[in-house]
């Protein structure tokens, strides 16, 4: 009876773990669905497939607060027009031009890192039109763009795949040693039991 008894406990116990595992995988997946709502540009200035006059700066505001910014301002040649550091201030982040750009089309690549941690990077393009500057004769060298793609992209999310993991493998391990357990502790009972029915023989 005590073998049987124990045997229930232990089920019972392997039964909660399971249901504590089952519970850490929702979470980790609920955690993990931020991850698919991405950082995103909303605005630009100028803005995308515009045609303005020539511009002193590159205005981004995204749906939420960024950090680690890097804004390329590059023209057909590949010449660079960005001046410094962009500033971050909330959701916006303001690049100056260190030049007029003269007339022509061009391409501002942007990179930005998420408040969750993700990397997000973007490309667009605008035209300008009416400048009196003259088009540079010397080209520079071609510039490390931050990312090529013309739509948002963003990094994975592994960390909550691995604490999922860990979770399973923790739980079958306990599992495993609980029923190992119930295993010795019936075997001990059923020698206790025999002896005991021995004597009484």
């Amino acid at each position: 009876m005590k073998s049987i008894a124990r045997m229930r406990s232990a089920a019972a116990r392997l039964r909660i773990m399971l249901a504590i595992m089952v519970t850490a995988m929702l979470v980790g997946v609920g955690s993990a669905a931020p991850a698919t709502a991405h950082t995103a540009l909303q605005s630009a200035s100028p803005g995308e497939d515009s045609t303005v006059r020539p511009p002193t700066q590159i205005v981004l505001t995204y749906n939420e607060p960024v950090q680690f910014t890097r804004v390329l301002v590059t023209d057909a040649a590949g010449r660079q027009y960005q001046s410094g550091k962009p500033v971050n201030v909330d959701n916006t982040v303001t690049e100056n031009l260190s030049a007029t750009p003269p007339n022509g089309r061009y391409t501002v690549a942007w990179r930005v890192v998420a408040p969750d941690g993700h990397p997000v990077e973007g490309t667009y393009q605008f035209t300008v039109a009416g400048s009196s500057a003259a088009e540079p004769t010397a080209a520079p060298a071609a510039p490390a763009a931050p990312g090529q793609p013309a739509a948002t992209s963003s990094g994975t999310s592994p960390w909550w795949i691995v604490v999922i993991v860990l979770l399973i493998a923790a739980a079958a391990v306990g599992g495993i040693v609980l029923l190992r357990q119930s295993a010795t502790d019936a075997g001990g009972d059923a020698d206790i039991e025999a002896g005991a029915g021995r004597q009484e023989r």
